[in-house]
């Protein structure tokens, strides 16, 4: 993908992705990054609302809690539009990815709660069905 250009939309850029890639990274390694998305004055405008309290609800310092150094923010509802507009994108492309690998997890911890239980109490065992006469 290119540098964002000054035409497309957030929904243009975000669908532009390679979403197959994405989520095998995902699904491998946890995280996935993507080429720039946001163009530069887009970056300056999120950037600048840093500094200013309205347009957030908390204010995170990690080293408050024992977690390093660094610090965040949680907008406000209503979010700002380019923030929205992201996360409503990557919500409809990402939720096949999440459902998917819930499945894989369930399957997963059910299969190894298997195996941890048929170690304990020996292998499950198979009967037949009783008929009556």
């Amino acid at each position: 993908m290119h540098a964002p250009g000054s035409t497309e939309s957030i929904q243009d850029r975000v669908q532009a992705l390679d979403w197959d890639a994405i989520g095998e990274s995902l699904w491998r390694d946890g995280y996935a990054r993507t080429p720039p998305l946001l163009r530069s004055e887009e970056c300056r405008e999120l950037v600048e609302t840093y500094d200013h309290s309205p347009p957030f609800r908390s204010h995170i310092v990690m080293a408050r809690f024992g977690f390093g150094r660094g610090e965040y923010k949680y907008f406000k509802y209503p979010l700002p539009n380019l923030v929205q507009d992201l996360r409503e994108q990557f919500y409809l492309r990402l939720a096949p990815w999440r459902t998917a690998g819930l499945r894989k997890l369930e399957e997963r911890y059910f299969l190894r709660n298997t195996l941890i239980f048929s170690s304990f109490v020996g292998p499950p065992v198979r009967t037949s069905p009783r008929h009556s006469s």
